[in-house]
C-alpha cells in the first residue's frame, strides 16, 4: 500500500511539473508575443530604441528569427549599420534556407558601406588629438641656447660664492665645557 501511494505521488508530482512547464511556456510565448506588438508600434511612431529594446527581449524569449530582422531594421534606422549588419548576419545563421537570402545578403553589403561611409565622416569631424609642435626658429633656437649657456656661467658662480661664503663665515669654532664636553660656539 505505501508503496503504491509513493508511486501515486510520484506520478501526481511528474503530471504537475509537465503542466506548470506548459503552463510556463504559455506564458513566455505570451509575454513575447506583448513585447513584439509594443517593439512593433515603437517602430511604427518613429522609437526605433525602445523598438529595438522590445524586439530584443521578445527574441530572448522566443528565439524566433524574424525578430533578428526587426531588430536590424531598427538598427538601421538608428543609423547604426554595423550593428544591423550583425543581426542580419545572426538571422541568415538562424534561418538559413530563407528564400530572401540573396537579398539579404545584398543589404547586408550596403550596411557595410553605410558604416564605412559614416566612420569616413566621423575622421574628418574630429580633430587630431595631438598636432606636431612647429619646428623653432632660427632667433628662438640662438636665444633658447645663449640662455642656457648664460645660466649655466651664472648659476657656477653664485654656487662657488656661496659656498666659499659659508666656509669662511660659516666654520663654527669649538670650545671644551668644564665638564670635557665639545660643543661648537657661533
Amino acid at each position: 500500500m505505501f508503496h503504491s501511494l509513493r508511486s501515486l505521488g510520484t506520478l501526481a508530482f511528474f503530471f504537475l511539473a509537465i503542466f506548470a512547464s506548459v503552463v510556463h511556456a504559455e506564458d513566455r510565448g505570451a509575454r513575447a508575443k506583448r513585447l513584439y506588438e509594443e517593439g512593433e508600434a515603437a517602430y511604427h511612431r518613429g522609437e526605433f530604441e525602445v523598438a529595438n529594446e522590445r524586439f530584443k527581449e521578445a527574441y530572448l524569449l522566443s528565439k524566433q528569427p524574424a525578430l533578428l530582422y526587426d531588430m536590424s531594421s531598427a538598427l538601421e534606422r538608428l543609423q547604426r549599420p554595423h550593428d544591423a549588419a550583425e543581426e542580419l548576419r545572426a538571422y541568415l545563421r538562424a534561418a538559413p534556407d530563407d528564400t530572401r537570402r540573396a537579398g539579404i545578403e545584398s543589404r547586408i553589403r550596403a550596411l557595410e558601406e553605410a558604416q564605412r561611409i559614416l566612420d569616413a565622416e566621423l575622421l574628418k569631424r574630429t580633430p587630431p588629438i595631438l598636432q606636431p609642435l612647429p619646428p623653432p626658429t632660427s632667433w628662438w633656437t640662438k636665444r633658447r641656447v645663449a640662455g642656457t649657456v648664460l645660466g649655466i656661467v651664472f648659476g657656477a658662480g653664485a654656487a662657488a660664492a656661496a659656498i666659499s661664503v659659508g666656509v669662511i663665515y660659516g666654520t663654527p669654532s669649538y670650545t671644551r665645557s668644564p665638564l670635557g664636553l665639545v660643543r661648537a660656539t657661533p
